[in-house]
């Protein structure tokens, strides 16, 4: 994972199914990091979804928008990945894009792949000078009036002058014959006015930015180009003309109408009517209207829209005679406004068509004479063409009226409105409108226009539409491309009559020289300038920009890019920004139409809040707000002069300088020009520097300004707050976060021109601080004086000047004045400004300062150890609610509670107001009203006692807060906040998921119920514990859930509290607290149950439930499996309440918990009957007389009970009377309920596994007899089946009734999810083909959205709502009646999901749907104010508010099934190692294995998991540690001791995981240079006979750290006598004290080298595939090593070899398998001096004797075996063969042995290790000896291990060997290789070599795949040459 972004934030992006974030602006910046997570909706997916970005690797890397790359989404674990992601470290600026694939059957490409989710980003430039571009300050010149280049550096140079750093240019090409600065005649040529070319200018841009430190952005002009431009009238198909585009036929008539319209009013011809060449007043339009009106009725422009009704049903008779009539009955079939006129391609008069097939169905009715039948549908078809003619010629006169109207409205802009141009009279010149038509034979007479034009294809093809925009039009759409959107022809452009629209088509391939030679005028305008403006963004094609952008980003990377957008829409605007890249929008303030509007934009377009909180490095992407360049005024509209006054410009400016964004300003606007400066019109030049200077006018303020605002930008001064003081005075305040300093400017706005007694009162301003200075203070006077246009250069207004004071002490202030903290206003004239530097108080400064200290004392999660807060301090200062504190809990004003008077709600709703900048949430403004809400905080926290530190903290902390300003507070309280939260929750991690710090956030969420449910009250209590114990365990009990079940009497369900404890206790290793709670329970034990309600300490106890007892009994069973000596709590004093059934409450008794339980047990198989005490209405107001006995007993062998009394979890009693279902149980569960038949069986179970030393009851009297725990047990799964499967249905029985034929019990047939717990406590009663066929089809009928519907939706009986308050007269939903019949619980879902894993074949079916599962309740859980699960929701997941937002045992359940998924057993994981801190996208190792090979990772690089397939399911023990390399590296580097084996051992430490090796996922069986020397022995000295630890099942989880059945296996040394037999005793001592029997393993170490059968070991591993026995015979020296196992070995390596089917693999295991022959051939082929002397060299070593066998190299070592392309590394172990003599000792090696080791990657476990102690024996001649090896247990009890008889006559003999027998799952299947068994050199040569090599060769020669041939050709043959050697 890439998390190289230290300088940048990280940004995540959740991904969802449907994604696409157009309209969405994601904003970032170089060095960011974007972070792409998964939407719950697509969690467990990601190994099967793409992600792709066009995004490049690295800032150099070249840009191809087409040229995706994939990144990989990692987790920490392959199982556990809720939290996967994928990162993109953030290196080039532009806009890119990413999209989420699933792959399609069938194919990779893009093509056949789904989008899942689309998306884009913009990353922001970098500017030249580093100017931030929050800092720009841009000034924007028509580059025509900069007259000859030579001339430039003067007139620019005004730019410097005035504090501006950068300079817009209009476009400097070559302009058209309307020297329109944006009608460009020729894109590549300059503008022959500046008699430069194009170096010339680059150089003085160049000197612009070296000189005067002014960089340069240019216009790109895409949309049009001039009506003169050449290379037009060469390529027209770059036009849009009436070839290319027909549908512009009928419009360009129009066009030409109204053009013959306007030359008749200038020729005068209407004047007999009233109208003549003079258009003034709204008369002369109206006349002007109905003579354009006639002109286009004469033209008959509708039938270009209509068909020919004739011909057209000639066609359809001919189309009728022909065959295609259609059958019968088909008339009605077709809706008649489905057959529609089809516009003409061609566009000509009457063209349009219908479909014949269409109009056959429709019209066609057969009778018996075709020709009649022809006729009757051809009249039916005129009749209806007839109707469509009709319509559209309405629709088309529409238009036509439109046009009208619209060149009306053209001509009344022009001639008659005050604000319009006022042109006067109508000439050629100044028509009455301009034309929408490049017309190039203006003596063509309209009356010849379509014979002579539209008729001739030579002249159409240069008729080209004009370009312009469409007001309130859609901008996502080309209006000149869309036939039905009729823009030209109903006269709706705002047209530019000199420039022709440019049609650019889909692609480059639609018209390739337009593309070329635009792509060429754009990166040469990107090779000069710094940046862009798009001319005409929002009609620009988006596709076009795109592609031109792209290519300017080529040349320039960081181009900064800007335009203007009238979408109107915020969305839309993102659109065009995302697509396109745009760095800033251009806004601007003239737009304002008072200064209210104009402070709403420049808080708008300015950064955060002032006292914004501080935002985390890492949080979620929002959308964010686009950037502005807010302009004063541009260079497209009036001068604000004339629109506003002279008076408003300079605080207009002052106010655009303040905004917290790019400024900009039009020249002009500072010299006070009162005009607009015409881009079409203007032909003067700009002044010199040396001519403004004379007349300075408002330049020397805008300087200040400009300083002023590029200094805020520096400095940091990001906050933003605009105060409306009056109705014309502003205040905008740029605070600066970091040093609290303020500037604060006002503004006096003058929108109108002030009179001379203008003095309105302005109100003072509230200070917090001191004002340090005043910056600057401003006052604009003006002298009437007439403005005289100057002829040759734009000029100014004369007599105005500013007034400028800097630097001033605030005494010397002429306008403001302070005191009593308020700053008050002297005089301040419209038109005046004054800015001032706010410093805060020495008191405020130093708390500020001591603040940020201490934020950064609580920022890392370390700073949550410090704490030392066990999980009863975490419960208390995180949650706790109002019932559990008593009263209390904070309201915020207008928000309402906080739901806990913990931390939790409060820190996360901080972290949500900071993400949303939310400064006006109430809670914020409550911290700015007062320290209620932080004193708040600070009284728990000092009154819990536990927590001094914590509270001494934040008692300093707030101390010093209450020092600053009242602004700043929501800021430090909730970063405080935040930062407390993180620390709790760091502290909760490590004490909830010690073993699994790297747990995923669901995973954390839900471990959290342990605190959000476990607590004290003190009107809660439990019953009291033994004397013994009462000081030794906590007091807690375990709420139902919130809020109604918090406190008192209803917090202690027992059925509620032990589904619940498992998950909240247990599994987070809460044991005292479980111990706690389990005895408690059973002090209140009474009639053989647990109670239901635990009230009063369990003396005002209810005993009406039946399930209770035995979920206590089961989480006792659970408790003894789970806790270190889980046993010992069997023989726990008890304080029983109620020694018998009617005793009262005593407190003396005193009981062992078995002793309980056996009651417990005992008083079910007697029988249960017994009547509630206090029975009656005052008990219960719901339930009848005959509902408060309760029965419970066996119907052997199942339980069962009563129909009235609700004795299970569907406990809903009916309580209306007005429906009639008082007392009624609504979910009768009397008989045998299944869900406890699996809990009994369960009980049962385990009890029957009990050593009777902790449980000393064999069964209980059952029938007379004694029933033993295994009978019962067997009993239950003999009959579960035959009396709960449901064959016809598919499922299990909800109940059985034992006396009850089962076709009469309608209600136990029903589907409800109750088998669900029996399948997970006691999955032995189930077969797994019916329990995943009951799966399927609970998921298909009764999984919901989140929770699990409790009934059937097709029973009758369902009823999806529960409305406890429903008082209707409906029995089945009155009072809540519907209860348990349909709503969606939630805790069944747990039990579902572990069912799932448990069952399912393989395991990795389930994983992405319990995944899916879990996601959804991790997205309830976020979205919910409590952070937990609800009790249950109604149909479809629709919320329930009567019922319980937090519930325990749904987070219980849950979290129990989401432990279960993370300790799956993998069996391939899919991971990449890359360098630490590289970038995600960077070069990487990909594998898919179980882990890497040996060796790939190196120091420096991590590991990510991208994907795990799930193998063997075991429910969890407990959760696993992760680590990772450089953890367990630095754990290896200080363990120096290594492991030494004694003489005649075979040393195989390296096949097996260390303790500390499993925990690594990668390698987890590491190689620790574990060393073995064979050296000589003497006759009649000791032997070591080793035998090795083993591990068994070994379920080596990721993340794990444990040994969960560790059993080490002591040595001993016993003497050797001659001719007897010795036993090495090895025993195994297991955790739980008892021994296990191992067996023998007998080794006869006979002088006799003679073997009659010996087997060294037995090895199962798990890997890729499976591969047949390999068989090796047992040799003894040097010629059988290499006769016998490195031959068979190398086999067995071959094979793994050529069948890998990723290539990727090949390199790394060719070059294993080389060195690996190479250094054993060297070790082999040593002499014996050699050895002597590496012996000598090496003394500590351990030494073997010449009858050793080492087998080190065949078989897999532990590091190697989850290794599938180099599982067999060869580790150098060296290998000595001494000489022996007749009758001297021999040394006889037991290998250590491993048996079905499941090693899964990411594992630190070793679950059943062994460590077998060595014996010496003294060997003597001609004599059997064994070596007794036992195996010792952690119990105690020995364990039989067999037999292993070794005969070592004299003679080299054997008469039949096998050494070794290996199970190895590899890929595909081997056939066994049977090899002889030989002696010496020549038997290996002649016997051995050739086999192995003819079967190497037969593998050889079968490989499919053709790219592996030479490497492996090669393999062979070094194999063979080495050998040889």
């Amino acid at each position: 994972m890439d998390t190289n972004s230290d300088a940048g934030e990280v940004l995540e992006l959740p991904l969802s199914d449907g994604l696409n974030t157009e309209g969405a602006l994601h904003r970032l910046r170089a060095g960011d990091l974007l972070r792409f997570t998964l939407h719950h909706s697509l969690v467990g997916q990601h190994s099967n979804l793409l992600l792709e970005t066009n995004h490049p690797p690295a800032a150099d890397a070249a840009f191809s928008r087409s040229a995706w790359r994939r990144l990989g989404f990692t987790s920490a674990h392959p199982l556990d990945c809720f939290d996967a992601c994928a990162d993109l470290l953030i290196c080039q600026a532009g806009c890119f894009d990413f999209r989420l694939l699933r792959p399609a059957v069938g194919g990779e490409e893009a093509a056949t792949q789904a989008a899942v989710a689309v998306g884009s980003f913009v990353v922001e430039p970098q500017l030249p000078l580093s100017v931030p571009l929050e800092g720009l300050k841009v000034q924007t010149y028509l580059a025509k009036s900069l007259g000859p280049l030579s001339g430039w550096l003067p007139r620019l140079s005004v730019a410097a002058a005035c504090g501006y750093n950068m300079i817009h240019f209009t476009p400097l090409q070559e302009l058209g014959y309307s020297h329109s600065a944006y009608s460009l005649r020729d894109q590549l040529k300059p503008n022959p006015a500046f008699a430069a070319d194009w170096p010339q200018i680059s150089a003085l841009i160049e000197r612009l930015q070296t000189e005067l430190g002014l960089l340069s952005m240019a216009d790109l002009v895409f949309n049009h180009t001039a009506n003169d431009s050449p290379w037009i009238a060469e390529h027209p198909e770059c036009a849009y003309n009436l070839v290319n585009t027909p549908h512009l036929r009928p419009a360009y008539l129009v066009d030409r109408a109204i053009v013959h319209w306007s030359e008749c009013i200038a020729r005068g011809d209407y004047k007999a009517d009233g109208l003549g060449d003079k258009v003034s007043t709204e008369e002369h339009l109206e006349k002007a209207k109905q003579k354009l009106r006639a002109i286009l009725e004469g033209l008959n422009i509708s039938d270009f829209y209509l068909c020919h009704v004739d011909n057209l049903v000639a066609e359809f008779s001919a189309y009728l005679v022909s065959g295609h009539c259609p059958t019968t009955g088909q008339l009605e079939s077709l809706a008649p406004e489905l057959l529609l006129l089809q516009p003409d391609p061609a566009y000509r008069r009457h063209g349009c068509r219908v479909r014949m097939d269409l109009a056959a169905k429709y019209h066609y009715l057969p009778v018996r004479h075709l020709p009649a039948s022809v006729d009757r549908a051809a009249a039916s078809l005129r009749q209806h063409l007839d109707y469509l003619n009709a319509e559209r010629a309405k629709e088309i006169a529409v238009h036509i009226s439109a046009a009208v109207d619209n060149a009306i409205a053209g001509a009344r802009y022009r001639f008659v409105n005050p604000d319009g141009e006022l042109l006067g009279r109508v000439t050629a010149d100044t028509p009455m409108v301009w034309n929408y038509f490049l017309h190039q034979w203006p003596d063509i007479p309209l009356s010849s226009c379509e014979r002579q034009v539209l008729d001739s294809p030579d002249r159409a093809v240069r008729v080209m539409a004009h370009n312009g925009w469409v007001m309130n039009d859609d901008p996502m759409r080309n209006f000149a491309e869309q036939p039905d959107c009729n823009i030209f022809l109903r006269r709706e452009l705002i047209v530019w009559g000199d420039s022709v629209k440019l049609r650019y088509g889909r692609g480059p391939d639609d018209c390739p020289y337009l593309w070329q030679r635009m792509a060429e005028y754009t990166e040469s305008t990107a090779r000069v300038f710094h940046a862009v403006r798009l001319d005409n963004c929002h009609s620009t094609p988006l596709h076009v920009a795109q592609h031109m952008l792209d290519r300017a980003r080529a040349v320039r990377p960081d181009l900064y890019v800007t335009g203007e957008l009238f979408t109107g829409s915020e969305r839309l605007d993102n659109i065009f920004i995302s697509r396109l890249g745009i760095s800033s929008c251009i806004r601007e303030a003239l737009s304002a139409w008072s200064p209210f509007e104009l402070g709403r934009q420049v808080y708008k377009y300015g950064g955060p809040p002032v006292g914004d909180l501080q935002r985390e490095r890492s949080h979620p992407i929002c959308s964010a707000v686009s950037r502005a360049l807010l302009f004063d005024a541009t260079h497209d509209n009036p001068s604000p002069v004339e629109a506003r006054s002279a008076h408003n410009l300079l605080p207009a400016s002052a106010l655009v300088a303040m905004a917290a964004c790019a400024t900009g300003s039009n020249r002009g606007y500072d010299e006070l020009v009162p005009h607009h400066i015409h881009v079409v019109q203007e032909t003067r030049l700009y002044q010199t520097v040396q001519q403004v200077e004379k007349e300075p006018a408002v330049t020397k303020g805008k300087r200040l300004l400009n300083e002023l605002h590029a200094h805020l930008a520096a400095e940091g001064f990001e906050e933003q707050f605009v105060d409306q003081v009056t109705d014309s005075v502003v205040a905008v305040t740029r605070h600066n976060p970091a040093s609290h300093q303020s500037v604060i400017l006002i503004a006096h706005t003058a929108f109108s021109a002030p009179t001379a007694d203008s003095r309105p009162h302005v109100p003072s301003l509230p200070i917090s601080g001191s004002i340090g200075e005043v910056i600057f203070e401003l006052t604009f006077s003006q002298t009437p004086a007439k403005f005289v246009r100057d002829p040759s250069v734009i000029n100014g207004l004369t007599g105005c000047s500013i007034e400028a004071r800097e630097r001033l002490p605030l005494e010397k202030s002429q306008l403001v004045a302070f005191g009593d903290g308020r700053l008050h206003f002297k005089h301040l004239p419209p038109g005046a400004v004054v800015a001032i530097r706010v410093l805060l108080d020495k008191p405020s400064e130093l708390a500020c300062l001591a603040l940020k200290k201490s934020l950064l004392s609580c920022k890392s999660p370390e700073s949550g150890r410090r704490f030392r807060l066990n999980a009863h301090h975490l419960s208390y200062l995180l949650f706790r609610c109002a019932a559990e504190e008593g009263g209390g809990i904070y309201n915020v004003p207008s928000f309402g509670d906080l739901v806990y008077c913990g931390l939790h709600r409060l820190g996360r709703l901080m972290r949500e107001v900071n993400l949303r900048k939310d400064l006006g949430h109430p809670v914020c403004g409550n911290l700015r009203q007062g320290d209620w809400l932080p004193n708040y905080v600070l009284g728990r926290i000092e009154r819990c006692g536990f927590a001094p530190k914590l509270a001494a903290w934040l008692s300093e902390y707030l101390k010093a807060m209450r020092q600053v300003p009242r602004y700043l507070v929501p800021s430090y309280f909730g970063s405080a906040v935040i930062r407390i939260h993180d620390a709790l929750l760091a502290r909760a991690r490590s004490v909830l998921l010690p073993a699994c710090p790297a747990a995923s956030r669901l995973l954390f969420c839900l471990s959290l119920g342990s605190l959000q449910f476990v607590g004290d009250p003190p009107d809660s209590a439990l019953p009291p514990l033994a004397p013994a114990l009462a000081d030794q365990l906590p007091r807690l009990s375990i709420a139902a859930g919130f809020p109604h079940f918090a406190a008192g009497l209803f917090r202690n369900w027992g059925r509620d509290t032990f589904i619940s404890l498992r998950g909240l206790l247990l599994l987070t290793g809460r044991w005292d607290d479980a111990r706690s709670v389990l005895l408690a329970y059973a002090g209140a034990l009474r009639h053989g149950l647990i109670p239901n309600l635990c009230g009063g300490g369990g003396v005002g106890a209810r005993y009406n439930c039946r399930d209770a007892v035995w979920y206590w009994l089961h989480c006792v069973c659970e408790f003894v499996a789970m806790a270190p000596s889980g046993a010992s709590v069997l023989a726990d004093p008890v304080l029983r309440l109620f020694p018998t059934d009617d005793s009262q409450p005593v407190f003396d008794c005193v009981q062992p918990l078995h002793q309980v339980m056996q009651e417990a047990l005992q008083r079910h198989a007697d029988g249960i009957d017994f009547v509630e005490r206090n029975a009656g209405p005052q008990l219960d107001s719901h339930m009848r007389p005959e509902g408060f006995r309760v029965t419970a007993g066996l119907s052997w062998p199942f339980l069962a009970a009563s129909r009235w009394n609700c004795g299970t979890w569907m406990d809903k009693m009916g309580g209306s009377e007005r429906a009639g279902n008082r007392g009624v149980p609504a979910t009768p569960r009397h008989g045998c309920a299944v869900e406890l038949t699996g809990l009994c069986a369960a009980v049962v179970d385990r009890l029957a596994k009990f050593p009777r030393s902790a449980y000393p009851y064999e069964g209980v009297k059952h029938g007379g007899r004694l029933v033993s725990w295994a009978d019962w047990a067997a009993d239950l799964a003999k009959q579960f089946e035959p009396r709960f499967w449901l064959p016809e249905s598919g499922h299990y029985r909800d109940r059985w009734l034992p006396d009850v034929d089962p076709a009469d019990d309608p209600e136990g047939r029903q589907l409800r999810p109750n088998f669900l717990v029996a399948m997970v406590t006691a999955p032995f009663l189930f077969s797994a083909e019916r329990a995943r066929a009951a799966l399927e089809l609970t998921e298909r009928r009764l999984l919901g959205p989140l929770g699990m519907r409790t009934l059937d939706p097709a029973d009758p009986a369902y009823r999806g709502r529960y409305d406890n308050s429903d008082d209707s007269g409906d029995f089945s939903v009155a009072g809540g009646f519907s209860y348990h019949n349909g709503p969606e619980w939630l805790w069944p879902v747990g039990y579902y999901l572990r069912a799932r894993l448990a069952f399912s074949e393989p395991p990795s079916g389930q994983v992405g749907h319990v995944q899916a599962v879990l996601a959804r309740c991790q997205a309830a859980m976020e979205a919910s104010d409590w952070h937990s699960l609800p009790e249950l929701t109604n149909r479809d997941g629709e919320p329930c508010p009567h019922s319980c937002q937090a519930q325990a045992w749904s987070m219980a359940t849950m979290f129990e099934a989401a432990c279960d998924l993370r300790n799956l057993k993998l069996l391939n994981v899919q991971f990449e190692v890359r360098s630490k801190g590289a970038s995600a996208s960077g070069k990487c190792k990909s594998f898919a294995a179980r882990s890497p090979p040996s060796g790939v990772v190196s120091a420096g690089e991590e590991v990510n998991y991208r994907c795990a397939v799930s193998s063997d399911h075991v429910l969890p023990q407990k959760l696993h540690l992760h680590k990772n390399h450089s953890e367990l590296g630095e754990q290896t580097a200080r363990r120096p001791q290594e492991v030494r084996l004694s003489a005649l051992d075979v040393q195989l430490d390296d096949d097996v995981p260390r303790a500390d090796e499993a925990a690594q996922p990668l390698a987890p069986y590491r190689h620790h240079g574990d060393r073995v020397d064979h050296g000589s022995t003497e006759l009649g000295r000791s032997a070591d006979v080793a035998v090795v630890r083993e591990v068994e099942e070994a379920q080596l989880v990721s993340g794990s750290d444990e040994v969960p059945h560790e059993r080490r296996i002591e040595r001993r040394r016993v003497e050797a006598q001659p001719q007897s037999e010795q036993v090495a005793d090895v025993r195994v001592q297991r955790h739980d004290g008892q021994p296990e029997s191992r067996g023998q393993q007998a080794v006869d170490t006979d002088v006799a080298t003679r073997v009659e059968e010996g087997r060294v070991r037995h090895l199962q591993s798990q890997s890729h595939g499976c591969m047949d026995q390999l068989t090796l015979p047992f040799v003894t020296g040097l010629d059988g090593l290499r006769n016998h196992v490195f031959p068979r070995v190398d086999e067995h390596l071959q094979q793994i070899f050529v069948e890998i089917a990723d290539s990727s693999w090949h390199a790394a295991l060719a070059d294993n398998l080389h060195n690996l022959r190479h250094e054993r051939d060297l070790y082999l082929n040593c002499s014996h001096s050699e050895l002597a002397e590496q012996t000598a060299r090496r003394p500590q070593e351990v030494r073997l004797s010449a009858l050793d066998v080492q087998l080190d190299d065949d078989v897999p070592r532990a590091d190697e075996a989850a290794q599938p392309l180099a599982p067999y590394r060869h580790h150098g172990d060296r290998v000595d063969h001494g000489s022996t003599e007749l009758g001297r000792s021999a040394d006889v090696a037991v290998v250590r042995e491993v048996e079905e080791a499941q090693l899964v990657s990411g594992s630190d476990e070793v679950p059943h290790e062994r460590r077998i102690e060595r014996r010496r024996v003294e060997a003597q001649p001609q004599s059997e000896q064994v070596a007794d090896v036992r195996v010792q247990r952690h119990d105690g009890q020995p364990e039989s291990r067999g037999q292993q008889a070794v005969d070592t006559d004299v003679a080299t003999r054997v008469e039949e060997g096998r050494v070794r027998h290996l199970q190895s799952q590899s890929h595909g299947c081997m056939d066994q290789l049977t090899l002889p068994f030989v002696t010496g050199l020549d038997g290996l040569r002649n016997h051995v070599f050739p086999r192995v090599d003819e079967h190497l060769q037969q593998i050889f020669v079968e490989i499919a795949d053709s790219s592996w041939h030479a490497a492996l050709a090669d393999n062979l043959h070094n194999l063979r040459h080495e050998r040889g050697g």
